[in-house]
């Protein structure tokens, strides 16, 4: 039967009792089902400090049917048991590599709600993602780990190949703010990289730091002018904040292309105009 519509066929009959959670008898038919996605169902109803039923849980864990274990591992996440929680992480995490599309997505967007607690699963979660099993949900669940282990990943995907991880892979780091700061660097080196150097542009003043403003102002000294204009343009968003870039301005504004001489004077009257207002 089809996940769909096992769980239509559950949730139907679950309208037709007077509450959510199944009697005793019908919990225990679910867990005993050959169907696994009813035994995944009944799963979902239990809870890791339940006793009784724990010792279902635990075999779930190793069952063959990945929706199985998947449904055991999120409620095993949560045991007050800290050897239980790991296992449950590792098993997660294997998930994410696993055939099953719909189970390697569910997986990764559930560790990606236990923030820093599944920094066990960043290895596999990277593993999955270079191997193409994951798209941007992957990345998204790293930044929301936002381990050290996990920011370093993020900063590894964007020298991928692949257009959209890359891209999504700055995207993250700029959300990360200054936890981003290590990776700077790598940025800097991304700028070589026409598909996302103006993402990169984009990030660098939210990750902040001194290196990370050289960076904004390096495409000035280039020969780029698409670069150059966003780099102008990154700077006056920054307004009063990128006063050490007006001795390169001063320098630009000489430049031989009129645009951008136009913009980098514009850009120096709006750092000079925010900072004669923070004087008065």
């Amino acid at each position: 039967m089809p996940r769909w519509l096992a769980t239509f066929v559950w949730c139907l009959w679950l309208s037709t009792t007077a509450s959510a959670q199944p009697a005793a008898h019908d919990l225990d038919a679910l867990l005993e089902s050959h169907n696994p996605e009813l035994r995944a169902q009944g799963l979902g109803f239990l809870n890791a400090e339940d006793s009784e039923r724990i010792s279902y849980l635990k075999a779930a864990l190793t069952d063959a049917a990945p929706v199985v274990r998947l449904s055991a591992a999120k409620v095993l996440s949560k045991s007050p048991d800290p050897v239980q929680r790991r296992e449950a992480l590792e098993v997660l995490g294997d998930l994410v590599k696993g055939p099953e599309a719909e189970v390697r997505s569910e997986s990764v967007v559930f560790l990606g709600g236990l923030g820093a607690e599944a920094d066990v699963a960043v290895q596999r979660i990277l593993v999955a993602l270079h191997k193409g099993l994951l798209g941007s949900e992957g990345v998204d669940t790293l930044a929301k780990i936002g381990t050290v282990r996990a920011v370093s990943g993020i900063a590894n995907i964007v020298s991928y190949s692949d257009e959209a991880l890359k891209k999504s892979a700055v995207v993250a780091l700029s959300q990360l703010g200054v936890k981003a700061q290590s990776e700077v660097e790598v940025l800097i080196r991304a700028l070589e990289d026409p598909v996302i150097a103006e993402l990169v542009l984009d990030a660098l003043p939210k990750i902040g730091g001194a290196r990370a403003f050289s960076g904004i102002m390096l495409p000035l000294r280039g020969t780029d002018k698409k670069l150059k204009l966003k780099a102008l343009a990154v700077l006056r968003s920054m307004g009063s904040q990128a006063e050490a870039a007006l001795p390169l301005l001063v320098r630009v504004s000489e430049d031989a292309d009129p645009e951008i001489r136009v913009a980098a004077e514009g850009v120096r009257a709006t750092i000079q105009k925010e900072l004669l207002l923070e004087k008065r």
